[in-house]
């Protein structure tokens, strides 16, 4: 028998999920049709708020505004507060907000602003419900930022409409030291980088469709991020604090998920697919999946001053804080519940490297493990398979540690006794006890 009211029900949803997106597409279309363009001039200053820098007078909230000419560059001058729709920059323009000023952008039907040319802003720079992306860099573009930009922060849920910025390849966008840059609320990726993303002050992200962050260029944190909330909107590849496919180096502090509920990072807190080298602070936590995943032919470096902290167990059973197949390679302090080395995954803990396993560690056949510092090793939950050297100091439970080439623990005291980093270590070799 035909259950017509299944059917009924099927149909009906469909229709409506066809009805709401045509709805929201005229909503966009109308939004657009009533804007109306106004293009710089700058026939006689530099100030924004000034009529006659402009050919269809100072931009509304309903106005697109066009620099991409002018005799004078366009500036959003100490105590202005400017509106628009929609801002696009040309190549040869530079768009200034000083310091104690603020641009407000609201309701774009496509990007908030779309930049060709040179952003500096010292002051605000606010951007929600757009169509598409809050801020689109192109490849000739540049934005610093010494102030606050704050984007989706003032709409509802995923009122960003796709990424929080795309910085495409060949742009520039950097966060200087004073610099504050808030990304909410995007119904994909809070960054999209295939370009220069430089942060040396503070960048937060929360609520992204996607992941927080996307590397698909260079990325330097001398800075603080802080990725939070990520992957909401997506499917299991992208719902990760950050992804790296190109080059990331982490100088200061990186906070995945310290300010989410458990799982609210819905995949990996950071998954690696290409060069990440860190040399200040990671901590990861809160994730669905494992805290970092190390991608087959992907290298993470973890230098003599970067410490790595993942105490969680991630909230999809079975899953290890630490997942690598690819090169791991440690020179400083790695504290992990759990490791897991799958396909040729290979750790090599480098003289003067920690590296702390506090709960269990399983290792496949066609993987490595060479320890040149100070291995802790727990003495539970341990599948070691593959192959392991130990040159240096392992600390372990009451277990045997199967497959390694030499299995005290000590082998070469001065591989540990020349650190440079006196935390690494606090042995007094007069009172070790011996292995019972």
């Amino acid at each position: 028998m035909v259950n017509f009211n299944l059917i009924s029900f099927t149909t009906a949803f469909r229709l409506w999920q066809k009805t709401a997106s045509i709805l929201v597409g005229l909503l966009f279309l109308a939004s657009s049709l009533l804007a109306q363009t106004t293009n710089w001039t700058g026939a006689s200053n530099s100030d924004w708020h000034d009529a006659g820098n402009w050919d269809n007078g100072v931009p509304t909230a309903s106005s697109v505004a066009v620099l991409s000419s002018g005799t004078f560059f366009p500036a959003v001058r100490l105590g202005t507060s400017m509106v628009a729709q929609k801002v696009t920059i040309g190549g040869s323009m530079t768009l200034t907000i000083d310091i104690g000023g603020t641009l407000t952008i609201d309701g774009s039907p496509d990007q908030g602003i779309l930049n060709n040319g040179t952003i500096n802003n010292n002051g605000t720079l606010n951007i929600d419900n757009t169509g598409e992306n809050g801020i689109q860099n192109s490849a000739t573009g540049s934005i610093t930022n010494a102030g606050n930009i704050n984007i989706g922060t003032n709409g509802g849920a995923l009122n960003i409409g796709n990424h929080g910025i795309l910085n495409q390849a060949g742009g520039t966008f950097t966060n200087s030291t004073e610099g504050v840059l808030t990304i909410e609320d995007t119904d994909k990726y809070g960054i999209s980088n295939s370009g220069t993303l430089e942060n040396a002050g503070t960048l937060n992200t929360n609520g992204t469709g996607w992941a927080g962050l996307i590397n698909d260029g260079a990325t330097t944190n001398d800075g603080i991020m802080n990725i939070d909330d990520s992957g909401s909107n997506g499917t299991a590849n992208f719902r990760n604090g950050i992804n790296n496919n190109g080059s990331f180096t982490n100088n200061n502090e990186i906070n995945i998920g310290l300010n989410s509920a458990a799982g609210n990072i819905r995949g990996y807190g950071l998954l690696n697919n290409g060069n990440f080298v860190n040399s200040g602070e990671l901590i990861v936590r809160n994730t669905y999946q494992s805290g970092i995943q190390v991608n087959s032919f992907s290298a993470f470096t973890n230098n003599s001053n970067g410490t790595i902290t993942l105490p969680d167990i991630p909230t999809a059973g079975g899953l290890p804080s630490l997942f690598n197949s690819g090169s791991f390679n440690n020179s400083g302090l790695v504290n992990t519940l759990s490791y897991r080395s799958i396909g040729t995954g290979a750790l090599h803990n480098l003289p003067c490297g920690v590296f702390v396993i506090s709960n269990s560690i399983l290792t496949a056949v066609n993987s490595t493990i060479i320890n040149d510092g100070f291995l802790e090793i727990p003495g539970q939950g341990n599948n070691m398979d593959g192959t392991h050297i130990n040159n240096g100091v392992v600390r372990t439970g009451a277990i045997t540690l199967n497959n390694f080439t030499n299995n005290e623990i000590i082998l070469h005291k001065t591989a540990v006794t020349s650190c440079s980093r006196p935390s690494a270590l606090h042995l007094n070799w007069a009172q070790m006890e011996p292995l019972p």
